[in-house]
């Protein structure tokens, strides 16, 4: 499940890489700890044939158009695949408001079962550092308190389903620093590789 993901692009070059026009990209250009809640930007298309693209920004974690406040945000930030379609959270969503959300490189955890310490982070990327693009959803929330509309997104959890030994080729990975898990710590030295000593789990 992705919890933490980087993006170190500013708008126009994430608008060409793209091929989208600038609607609303107002994000951090370099930010390599992004956290639930924090402004991202996301690609959507304004055309059924999504010819024509869109660079947005929009909350990450999100919040269903039915919600009477916010608090169900930092619980929604990914999708799972198996209930997507149905969860009421995402299942409006699903339907008419899908988008791509462009990542850097994003961050996963080692478990008990496998070669590396619990909880041990590794950062993933496009070997040859290009942008991924990962399935997301998102929705435009009106605060019925101060009528202000609230736009958010959630990433689809297919990410939870890929084993990382057994990962795309294009995708490479490597340990890196427990630094990650503080979401105030945004340099890129949280990507760096580090070195491990001997695994002390069965496998």
């Amino acid at each position: 499940m992705c919890g933490r993901y980087a993006l170190n692009i500013s708008g126009d070059d994430l608008a060409l890489e793209f091929a989208a026009g600038i609607k609303d990209a107002t994000f951090s250009a370099s930010n390599w700890n992004i956290s639930p809640t924090t402004a991202v930007p996301f690609i959507n298309a304004s055309d059924e044939k999504g010819e024509i693209r869109n660079v947005n920004t929009a909350n990450w974690g999100l919040i269903p158009s039915w919600a009477k406040d916010a608090s169900r945000a930092s619980n929604a930030i990914n999708a799972r695949v198996e209930s997507i379609s149905e969860k009421p959270t995402f299942k409006s969503a699903f339907k008419s408001r899908r988008c791509l959300i462009p990542v850097t490189g994003y961050y996963e955890w080692s478990t008990e079962l496998g070669k590396y310490k619990p909880k041990q982070p590794f950062y993933i990327s496009h070997k040859n550092k290009s942008s991924l693009a990962i399935a997301g959803l998102y929705e435009n929330w009106i605060n019925p308190e101060s009528k202000q509309s609230v736009q958010s997104a959630a990433i689809d959890d297919y990410l939870n389903m890929i084993d990382i030994k057994e990962a795309d080729k294009d995708l490479i990975f490597w340990p890196v620093s427990d630094d990650v898990n503080n979401a105030r710590n945004t340099g890129a030295d949280l990507a760096k590789e580090i070195a491990l000593g001997e695994s002390g789990t069965l496998f």
